[in-house]
């Protein structure tokens, strides 16, 4: 799992834009990609960016890295509590919501469709997602059902932080100077 595979994916989860980010990265034994996990955790802690892996096919691993507390802010929206209680969460404990996603990830074919809510998605724009009960206007880091306007603006935003994040790590930058602290939110 190299740096620019890593900025690549989550350079708005680094940069603050957003609560999580997920990929899948290649990996040879799971010994070795959990030591580069536990190391990726060492480097990234002091700013409070979690890293864990979520599931395995024989040579990928799902990797996610996340902001624990931005992402338990956006579990207690009263949509995104619907949502995961509906399928058996308990968003009132992040530890146990994350267990639960890597049970529901390792028993289905493809991505539960709650997933957007750890990755920081409106939970609105998940709710539509799964209901599929209106037309989708565009499709950009999500499918975007509500709120155009909004949905446009972010995903300026994480090709903007994505791209400067690229660009400066290129020229020498560390990734642990490229993760910011948490912002302040009022």
């Amino acid at each position: 799992m190299s740096e620019e595979q890593i900025v690549m994916h989550c350079a708005p989860t680094l940069t603050d834009c957003k609560a999580g980010s997920l990929f899948a990265a290649e990996y040879k034994d799971r010994a070795s990609l959990q030591k580069e996990i536990t190391q990726l955790n060492e480097r990234l802690s002091f700013r409070n960016v979690r890293t864990i892996l979520l599931g395995f096919t024989k040579s990928r691993a799902l990797v996610y890295i996340f902001r624990p507390d931005r992402v338990q802010e956006a579990l207690r929206n009263s949509t995104a509590r619907s949502i995961l209680e509906e399928r058996g969460y308990d968003p009132s404990n992040l530890s146990g919501c994350l267990s639960r996603l890597r049970l529901r990830l390792a028993g289905t074919d493809g991505f539960p469709h709650e997933i957007g809510l750890f990755l920081g998605y409106p939970a609105e724009e998940v709710r539509a997602f799964i209901r599929n009960d209106r037309p989708c206007r565009f499709t950009g880091t999500w499918k975007v059902y509500c709120d155009e306007d909004l949905a446009r603006r972010m995903f300026r935003i994480f090709r903007l932080c994505t791209a400067a994040c690229q660009k400066r790590l290129a020229a020498g930058v560390p990734l642990e100077k490229l993760t910011v602290e948490r912002r302040k939110t009022k």
